[in-house]
């Protein structure tokens, strides 16, 4: 793999590369702990360290799952953003498991079908959490993520951000397709057929004095 950086050589990238599509560039340095993070989701079975308010793009198959882990001030929830590019997904939050899945979590969105996912987590202690002191001294916790696919492959960008307590509830929002409603108008032509029926009937007893 090479990585070219503002005004680099393609033509000696390629050299160093194995393969064209192994080389990567970049316009600034600031690009690059976004690469690294996003790359490093890609390929570790290890939750991936991302930071808060950092977006990241990347890819993942079906039955397997990209892990992510965020650290929050335990004052604080955690709000989590995932959107499907391509495909569908499907996320797991957890205080305490570093690999969330359907049957191990805190917080689930199983609605593959919905492209936005927004999920909002406390990072309040449990018995099976320790905090640990952030350089401003304040108590901070990991929250862990997983995203799996129920297609074939998905491409999503995830994002998270502390949010207030008082404002930013624990949940998501996931919203059940609602059901097919039953029309009206089979009902209205079923009474239209009895009436119609009725006055036959009237009718023909009429006609043979009954």
């Amino acid at each position: 793999m090479a990585i070219g950086i503002g005004e680099y050589n393609f033509q000696q990238l390629k050299k160093i590369s194995s393969s064209e599509s192994h080389v990567y560039t970049l316009s600034t340095f600031t690009e690059l702990e976004k690469f690294i993070s996003t790359l490093t989701a890609s390929t570790c079975y290890e939750p991936c360290p991302a930071h808060l308010n950092e977006t990241i793009i990347t890819n993942v198959a079906k039955d397997t799952h990209q892990y992510f882990s965020y650290k929050v001030s335990e004052s604080s929830n955690l709000e989590i953003s995932v959107a499907d590019l391509s495909g569908s997904t499907l996320v797991y939050v957890s205080r305490t498991n570093p690999h969330p899945y359907k049957y191990d979590n805190d917080i689930s969105f199983d609605l593959s079908q919905q492209k936005k996912k927004i999920m909002v987590i406390s990072a309040r202690p449990t018995p099976d959490t320790k905090g640990k002191r952030s350089t401003n001294d304040e108590l901070t916790r990991q929250i862990y993520v997983s995203v799996t696919s129920d297609t074939d492959s998905a491409r999503f960008n995830i994002e998270a951000k502390e949010c207030d307590p008082s404002n930013c509830t624990e949940g998501t929002n996931e919203t059940p397709t609602p059901p097919i409603p039953i029309s009206s108008g089979g009902i209205f032509t079923a009474t239209k057929f009895v009436v119609l029926s009725f006055a036959m009937l009237r009718i023909l007893f009429e006609s043979y004095g009954i």
